[in-house]
């Protein structure tokens, strides 16, 4: 190609010189012979013409040879600058290639078979453990698991690969000394000199392996701390052992404990039994043979370190200490290798305590298991001391009981919504009611409207100032069986739990016909109407069925509402009650009879535009000839205030506690834990010089107590995660929607326009929370592969919805069994934001939750 480029400029310069040189000659000749006659003269002529010929063929053959040099200098020059160019990309090239921080491999592509590498990095030597010719006669199925090589040689990756140019996949690579090193191997196609050729980049992702093992436990740790907690809140006597047996199973399960046990204290602290145990399969239970241990003569050093350490940890049976010969003794006896006990206690006083063991290998127990262990045995110790007091309570019971059932006076107690909750024998005798029969229902069912209001507000008056009504005496009537009514006066004080709440009301009903009769005959029916219904505290209508109109109204519902009598008696029923106005008026009318047979909740919308809740408490009647509804309104917003601060009271008490678990785990166990690594670093210099035997065990000790520290600072993370007060909530709930697809392969979709808007502290927790809860479920119950979720702030309010595409479930089963301790706790979280919880399952159709929450 040189050789040609430069032969033909001169070949055609020679060409042109020749057919000028030959028309020079012939022209110049002929016109010369022509002008010039005399031979003489032409041929000193001649000589001229020479001489011109060869001083412009001298001329034009220097600017000619000129520019033809110019043209070869710039060739050359070009050519240099190419060589360079490509000298310089090729050493940008391997920089690169050996500047990469993956491992790269570079083969040719075949049809069947792998070919051996014919490029590699040194990132690839290093990490694989060959030198770079080594690697050079090896292939992709000499350094890839057995499994791994077995799928990539497959047709359907190879046409994949081909087809797509471009692919991601995990595998394992195998190093020359047989370990084994998961990567991410990026692979592309590419042509080099006609030939087809795979260059791959495998990424070392070892650490985000154990990273995604770590979460998955930790979430495993959070679900069964959740789960524990939740179903000790609702252990009775009945299902207590049961209950404890399946949380050892769960925590022995979780921890790979071959044998999990409770043993609890008696006789004063003098003997202990073991009460409830669960074992792994094929390892011997030991519950029949350890019962009577006479605590301070068989196991003395062991009693002292749970008093005094307050958790007993035995790595290795075999380095006991001398002073725990008895203890040794007793523990090779059940061949324990390596055990770990947590007292149970509560208020100061040792109930017993909560062991491990191992019995194939001695093990440590980390820091996460320890945390897990203080809590279900503090969780434990809680139940019990709650099931002793209701023991008590059920001797004072019995107590009460039998003063009673010997009682003239009915002897009755309520709910906060007055529903009976007990009546004493005496009712039968007074009313021919069996106390069964009256026991769920509520007040109003067994006496008038109007006297039930009045009632309804003197117990108002005992649940928002009880410390200001000591007792209340209500004279009323109330129906015996055969219909007839009759006078009673009810005497009653408020009920208070153990924490000084009112949880109810009672007193005692006593028949006062004889004082009333003559004081009832003297009343003019309609006056004595009047004088109820328009004096009666409680808010009081009465409505046309028919035609959905007010017909009259008390001065309480004028007070209430903030209308006065001629205006309320032009408007309809969903003029104060706009949710209804939806509805036809034969759907209202069905409202006005369910209210009549059931108590709900309504809310009604004042001259102010505020709005109230309220219980509506109907009574279908005859009035002037037409049917229509006398309504009493209990006015309840305070009380759902109430409900919500107590709720919201329970669940700051949670959190605070999880606080203050996280807050004990780094400032005191951690700060512990690190002084300890510290004082260990000071003297490293001088443990060095000791033997290489006892230099590994200070080394690998050391070791141990850094990844103590580590663990307790996850914990603490894990029990109150700081993301949400550092990041907010979207980022908190991303990061969790991310742990969970990564974890469980559930794909998480999440929509929201929150963007850098933050919540307040509290409703972000709570929504991370409840978000939580929703993703327990359908983990543990829903086996689900989908779940959408919303997160919407309007202008008035914030709009929270969960949907799985799972199994769902039957709510009234729920409901029935008193399961749900999820739901229950999501609910409890709405209420405490002042918001509104709707549930939508049916099996087969998967679950949707909707959540509004007024905007703050």
């Amino acid at each position: 190609m040189k050789n040609r480029e430069l032969f033909l400029p001169a070949f055609k310069t020679a060409i042109i010189f020749l057919i000028l040189g030959y028309l020079w000659i012939f022209l110049t000749d002929y016109v010369l012979h022509m002008l010039v006659p005399a031979s003489e003269l032409e041929y000193e002529y001649q000589t001229y013409k020479g001489w011109f010929f060869i001083t412009v063929t001298a001329l034009l053959i220097f600017f000619i040879f000129r520019k033809q040099l110019s043209k070869v200098v710039r060739y050359k020059n070009k050519r240099e600058l190419i060589e360079q160019d490509l000298r310089k990309s090729e050493a940008k090239y391997r920089a690169l290639f050996e500047g990469i921080n993956d491992a790269v491999f570079v083969h040719p592509l075949k049809d069947e078979g792998f070919a051996r590498f014919v490029e590699v990095n040194e990132i690839a030597c290093k990490r694989l453990g060959y030198t770079k010719e080594e690697l050079l006669r090896l292939t992709p199925r000499e350094i890839s698991a057995p499994e791994d090589a077995k799928v990539r040689a497959q047709k359907e990756n190879r046409k994949a690969l081909l087809t797509q140019q471009w692919q991601v996949f995990e595998a394992v690579h195998i190093t020359r000394d047989g370990r084994r090193i998961p990567v991410e191997v990026s692979s592309r196609v590419f042509d080099l000199e006609g030939r087809q050729m795979i260059m791959s980049l495998a990424r070392d992702i070892s650490r985000r392996k154990r990273n995604e093992d770590e979460m998955k436990n930790r979430i495993e740790f959070e679900r069964l701390v959740n789960e524990i907690s939740t179903e000790l809140v609702g252990v009775n006597s009945g299902n207590f052992d049961h209950l404890i047996g399946r949380i050892l199973a769960s925590i022995g399960e979780f921890t790979r404990a071959d044998r999990a046990y409770v043993f609890r204290f008696r006789d004063g602290e003098k003997f202990i039994d073991n009460t409830h145990e669960w074992c792994s399969k094929g390892v011997a239970p030991q519950i029949d043979v350890l019962k009577g241990i006479a605590i301070n003569e068989e196991l003395p050093w062991f009693i002292e370190h749970i008093h005094k350490d307050r958790i007993f940890h035995v790595p290795d049976v075999e380095k006991l200490p001398p002073e725990a010969k008895l203890e040794y003794e007793h523990f090779k006896k059940q061949n324990i290798k390596s055990l770990i006990c947590v007292p149970m206690e509560t208020g100061g006083h040792l109930l017993g305590f909560l062991g491990f063991d191992n019995v194939r290998k001695s093990r440590l127990w980390s820091a996460n298991e320890q945390s897990l262990l203080r809590f279900v045995s503090q969780s434990i110790s809680s139940a019990i001391k709650r099931l002793q007091a209701e023991e008590a309570l059920k001797e004072s019971e019995e107590k009460f009981r039998l003063i009673a059932e010997n009682s003239i006076d009915v002897i009755w107690k309520t709910d906060l919504r007055l529903r009976f909750t007990y009546l004493s024998p005496s009712l039968f005798d007074n009313t021919g009611f069996r106390p069964e029969e009256w026991i769920g229902t509520p007040l109003w069912k067994h006496t008038t409207w109007p006297v039930f209001a009045k009632l309804a507000r003197t117990a108002l008056k005992f649940i928002k100032h009880p410390g200001n009504h000591k007792t209340a005496a209500v004279e009323t009537f109330i129906h015996d069986k055969s219909g007839k009514e009759f006078p009673v006066e009810i005497i009653g004080k408020p009920l208070f739990d153990s924490a000084g709440k009112v949880v109810g009301l009672q007193g005692i009903a006593r028949d006062i016909t004889d004082r009333v009769n003559h004081r009832l005959k003297l009343e003019n029916s309609e006056k004595k109407y009047r004088l109820l219904f328009q004096t009666n505290p409680v808010p009081l209508i009465i409505v046309d069925v028919e035609k959905l109109v007010f017909i009259d109204v008390n001065k309480a519902t004028e007070k209430l509402l903030g209308y006065n009598k001629k205006e309320l008696l032009k408007m309809h029923l969903w003029d104060i009650r706009p949710e209804i106005s939806v509805f036809t008026h034969d759907e209202i009318r069905k409202i006005l009879h369910t209210a009549a047979s059931e108590t709900i909740e309504a809310r009604l919308v004042t001259a102010e535009g505020k709005t109230i809740l309220v219980e509506p408490n109907v009574d279908i009647i005859n009035y002037g000839g037409k049917k229509a509804a006398l309504v009493a309104f209990n006015d309840i917003t305070s009380l759902k205030e109430a409900e919500k601060r107590i709720i919201q009271s329970i669940i700051e008490g949670e959190d605070n506690e999880r606080k203050r678990i996280s807050k004990e785990i780094h400032d005191s166990l951690g700060q512990n834990l690190t002084a300890a690594s510290l004082n260990f670093d000071a003297i490293r210099q001088s443990v060095a010089r000791l033997g290489e035997k006892d230099n590994m065990k200070f080394t690998t000790g050391l070791y141990f107590l850094n990844t103590a520290i580590e663990e307790s600072r996850n914990i603490a993370h894990n029990v109150m995660p700081k993301a949400i007060e550092d990041f907010g909530l979207v980022p908190s709930l991303k990061s969790l929607f991310n742990i969970i697809m990564k974890s469980t392969g559930i794909n998480v979709k999440f929509y929201e326009n929150l963007g850098d808007i933050r919540l307040s502290k509290q409703t972000e927790l709570n929504l991370y929370r409840i978000t939580q809860e929703a993703l327990n479920n359908v983990i543990k119950h829903a086996r689900a592969n989908e779940i959408f979720i919303q997160l919407i702030l309007h202008q008035n309010e914030i709009i929270y919805t969960f949907e799985d595409d799972g199994a769902g479930f039957d709510k009234s089963l729920i409901e029935k069994s008193n399961k749900g301790m999820g739901l229950k706790s999501i609910f409890n979280r709405v209420i405490a934001l002042s918001g509104t919880f709707e549930l939508d399952t049916s099996p087969g159709r998967g679950t949707a939750l909707t959540i509004e929450l007024p905007k703050e």
